[in-house]
């Protein structure tokens, strides 16, 4: 189901989008879309950063021991 948005343009525009063949609700739509996507990544980071921020600390070298444990396994 889609739902209706309204878009106001000065008149200046909107006579040169008349004289364009562009179908204008596909690109605000496809504009829309592509700021909500930025937007959606830029949070998922934020979130992310906070998350590893409050994450516990580890031990120094404990990468390498695991790392060595793992092939060491293999």
């Amino acid at each position: 189901m889609q739902e209706t948005v309204s878009v106001k343009v000065p008149k200046e525009i909107k006579k040169k989008m008349k004289r364009l063949p562009i179908k204008w609700s596909e690109v605000i739509r496809k504009a829309i879309e592509r700021e909500i996507s930025v937007y959606e990544r830029k949070k998922a980071v934020k979130d992310l950063i906070g998350f590893v921020a409050e994450a516990p600390k580890v031990q120094k070298g404990t990468s390498t021991k695991i790392i060595k444990e793992v092939r060491e396994e293999s």
